[in-house]
Parts: structure tokens; sequence; C-alpha cells
């Protein structure tokens, strides 16, 4: 371990290839500019002939970045010394995704699911990423909502490899030196978690908790510490996120999640619903249960949406969304008490104390959730909702699922099938039965999703995986193509009963254009269309047909 070797040996025989060790890292080609992992400077001396004997098989088999497991092919495990360190079979990427495939689904609980797929991640990125995407559907709720909800509650109890960078208040002073210790140059990405303490009584007493244990810094403390290190920004705190956006925006590359994404994703499901209600933004009133990042951040991009669709001013636009805090509906009586981020949102109303008690007196369109308490939206509230809307929009944000406001099932049932839901993590399909309306005659357009029918009866409508979990555009074009096909039946059996039949004469294109331009819809039943030819044409042509609707 000792032995000095020739500054020359470092340089040569990089090929990988028979004998010599690839430069993977670049550690060799490092100048005075580039930042080295001081135990690379340290100990790459006395550690290069062992490298050379074993970066190419033994250790490149643990480096999850290059490591392919039994898809390394026979002249791959010649050229890095792998042969004898790999059972002989060759696996293709496609064979070790369906056995893994078949792996997982053997397990019951999310969470464990998750953790193999951590696993995987640990050993062969190459894999997991292709695992991923071609099982998107399937694994997106795994590494994503609900299970990472769970993953990150009990992150202490799974741990079990470091990924990315922990700084903590005890780097405070030597953030720099921390970031040397990171053996890579050219990063793309690297997730950095920013450890300040933690205010949480359960998290400060768990012997498995294995963040910094201390009460939360804050005041001047805390700016000191971040100031030292913005090179990245996510998840903070709401009582110092809307200050670090705002200081750091425009001298660094700085996006907030809660703020901004989550914002851009719940406009978008609001601008997609209004296709099905044929509504704009600025005719419906926004009630928020939570006025943290999130729900602030979302009215906040809402508000600014409304003022670029009308023109109308970002002050104005603001009134026509509510919030309600812990201490109940936020009103300008109590701006002097609020976070400067709540006191946009203080509207002249007499003080209302719970949600139920805002949604009576504000009477909103839409009622958001980002208070990460579930159930809060309860029966009470929801029907209070449908009693005041025709089709009330409902999204149920918190996570994980657990912390939901309400499940789509309860938002679904409450409102016997008017309302349009969104949440922040899927459901299970949920199975309810509607009772259509009853027309006043027949042809009459029914509202959502009631198909016209010869004769009402109730039917079932299943909503899909993904459908009542989240707002899926095929979901709200399918609703939006329903209604648009009623209204066109609905024209259709005005014009036939103002004149049932086409003229013949009508020039035809073609035969079966010909059979369609004398098409009608009877005006007594327009569930039927009947294509009758003019006299003379063969038995086959003077045959009528019918297409039912309800067949269809």
């Amino acid at each position: 371990m000792g032995t000095e070797v020739p500054c020359d040996v470092v340089s040569d025989n990089r090929s990988g290839v028979g004998g010599g060790i690839s430069d993977v890292y670049g550690e060799d080609l490092a100048t005075l500019d580039q930042l080295v992992t001081p135990w690379v400077s340290s100990v790459a001396r006395n550690l290069i002939v062992e490298m050379k004997l074993c970066y190419s098989g033994y250790s490149l088999m643990r480096d999850p970045r290059y490591n392919k497991g039994l898809a390394f092919t026979d002249k791959e495990r010649d050229a890095h010394y792998l042969t004898g360190l790999l059972p002989p079979v060759v696996l293709s990427q496609e064979v070790q995704e369906r056995k893994l495939m078949h792996n997982l689904r053997q397990y019951t609980v999310p969470l464990q699911r998750y953790m193999a797929l951590m696993d995987l991640q640990e050993r062969n990125e190459r894999l997991f990423y292709k695992l991923l995407i071609d099982n998107v559907e399937e694994l997106l709720p795994v590494v994503y909502t609900p299970t990472v909800g769970e993953a990150c509650q009990k992150y202490g109890s799974i741990f079990r490899k470091p990924q990315g960078l922990y700084i903590s208040l005890k780097e405070k002073g030597k953030i720099l030196e921390v970031l040397k210790n990171w053996p890579q140059r050219g990063i793309q990405c690297l997730p950095i978690t920013i450890d300040v303490g933690t205010n949480n009584e359960k998290l400060l007493n768990d012997e498995f908790y294995i963040g910094l244990k201390q009460r939360r810094a804050t005041g001047q403390e805390y700016a000191e510490f971040l100031h030292e290190f913005m090179c990245a920004f996510e998840d903070f705190a709401n009582h110092n996120a809307f200050d670090l956006l705002s200081k750091y925006s425009t001298s660094h590359l700085v996006f907030n999640d809660d703020i901004q994404g989550t914002a851009s994703v719940v406009l978008a499901g609001l601008i997609a619903a209004q296709k099905v209600l044929g509504k704009s933004l600025a005719d419906h009133t926004f009630l928020f249960l939570g006025a943290g990042e999130a729900g602030t951040g979302i009215a906040e991009l809402i508000a600014l949406k409304i003022s670029k669709e009308t023109g109308a001013p970002i002050d104005e636009t603001r009134k026509k969304i509510w919030l309600v805090d812990s201490k109940g509906l936020i009103v300008s009586s109590r701006k002097e008490s609020l976070q400067h981020f709540k006191q946009p949102w203080a509207h002249e109303h007499e003080p209302v104390k719970n949600l139920i008690g805002a949604v009576n007196a504000i009477k909103p369109t839409v009622l958001i959730g980002t208070s990460g308490v579930g159930q809060t939206f309860t029966q009470e509230v929801v029907e209070a909702m449908a009693t005041n809307n025709e089709t009330p929009l409902i999204l149920a944000l918190s996570n994980p699922t657990s912390q939901a406001e309400c499940t789509a099932e309860q938002a679904y049932t409450w409102t016997k099938g008017r309302a349009i839901f969104g949440s922040g993590s899927p459901f299970d399909p949920v199975e309810i039965g509607i009772e259509p309306a009853t027309s006043k005659r027949s042809g009459e357009v029914c509202r959502e999703l009631h198909l016209r029918l010869r004769n009402p009866h109730s039917f079932k409508i299943l909503f899909k995986e993904g459908g009542c979990g989240t707002f899926v555009p095929l979901f709200l074009n399918l609703i939006s193509s329903v209604r648009q096909y009623n209204r066109q039946m609905q024209q259709a059996a005005e014009a036939a009963e103002a004149a049932p039949r086409v003229d013949p004469l009508q020039a035809a294109q073609s035969p079966v254009d010909e059979m369609m331009r004398h098409a009608y819809v009877d005006p007594n039943d327009p569930t039927k269309i009947y294509l009758q030819q003019p006299a003379g044409e063969s038995q086959l042509r003077r045959r009528a047909y019918h297409s039912s609707v309800g067949e269809h």
C-alpha cells in the first residue's frame, strides 16, 4: 500500500481494455481550477495499483452508473475483468426487467416495492430507469405519490445508502469544504438535503431519526446558513420559502416546488375543467383550505391567470379567491397578525371560524384543499358545495393519500356524481350508481355523462385508475366530447322536427353520401336515425336503417 507509483503510470493506459483502466471520473486530468476530492489527491498514488487491478472488474459492478448486471456480454466481461465475477448466463435488460416486475408484484405492501426499487437504483441505474419508463403507470405511484409520502415519514427506518449531499448546521462556515467532498464534476443534477433541525417532538425522540436532533434554526442563524449555500433551492418551510425565492430569484436559478410546481399543475387542471363546464376561470369563486406556501402559491397563479385573461388588475382578481387557515377565514380584520404572504388574501368580510361556515358564506364554485390534514372535506362541506353548484370542482391535494381532504369516492357519492374531482395522489377505481335526471321531453340534453337513452334508467360510471385521482386530460376530454355529442344530437332532433325530410335531389359524391343525404331523425324518438331512399331503388337500398344511441 505504501509503494510509490510514478506519475506517468497514472496517465497511461486509459482504454479499459487489455489491462489498462479507464479514467472514468477524470481524476487523471484534474487541474488546479478543478475541485479534486481530498481523498483522491492524498491516497490515489497509494491505491493506483489496486485500482488498476480491480476497478475494471469488481468495483465496476458496484458502480450503479455503469453496472449492467447479467447484461454484460461475454466480450465485455473479458475486457473489464468480469469473467468469473458473474454467473455464466447473459441476460438482456428486457429479460431482467420481466424478472424484476414479477418480483415486485409479489409484494403486497407499497413501501416494500419502494424499497426494492431503491435497492435496484443503488446497484443498476440503467435498469432502474428502464423499468420506470416501460412501466410508468404501474410504478409511478410507488416512487412518487402516494408511497413516497410514507417513505419520507419513515426515512430513518428504511435508510440504507446515502444519496446526494447532506449539509446541516454543523457544517456552517465550511460548506465549500463539504462540496469538495463530492467526487464528480460536470454535475447535471445533485440532490442536497439542507438540515437546520426540527420542531417535531416525535422525530426528536425517535432513536431511528437520522437528521439533526435539535430545534429548528430561525432568524439570523438560518439566513446566514442559507446565504452561505445557495446552490440548491427546493422545499423549505413556508415562513422562509417566499423570502428566499424573492431574494435569490434574480441571482440564482431557483425553483420552489410547493410554491411554483404545485401551482402550475393545479392551474392546468382547472383550465382543463373549464372545457367541461363551458366557463372561464374568471367565472369562478375559489375557496382554499390551507394558507401555506402551496395554497397561496396556487392562489397567486390563479389570480395572475385571470388578470392576464381579463385585463383586470391583480389586486382585483385576488378578490375572487378566499383562504381558510387554522384560525378560520382570512379577512381584513386579521391582517395585522397575518404572515406577509397571507396578507394579499385578507378581504373585507366578517370573521368566519370554520370551513363549513366559509362555504356557506362565500358559496365558492371551486374548493381546494392544501391543508395537509385528512378528512377535512366532510360530508357536510361537500354536500354544501353540491347544493350551491350544479357541478362543483373539488380538489383534495394534500399528500400522502391518508392526508387527503376527502377521497374520490366520497366526493362522487356526496355530490351524486356531479363533482369534478382532482387530488394530489391517485385513488383506487370508484364505481358508483347514478340516476339520470328526468327529461322534460324525449331528446333533451341530459347533464354530465348522461348519454341519451330511450328509457331513463340507472347506470354506472366506472372511473378508471388515474381518472379519479388526478386531472387527466383524456378523461376531461371524454366528458367534453359526450356533451358535444349530446348537443349535436339535440340540434339534429330540432332540425328533424322542422324539416323531417331532406331534398332527395341534392347532389351526392358517392353512394354513401347519397344515402346519408336521405337520413333523418325520428321526431318522436330522437334516438333513431332513418336512412330512407327514394322510390324505385332496390329493395336493399330501400331498406330503412336506424341507429340507437343507447346501443353505441
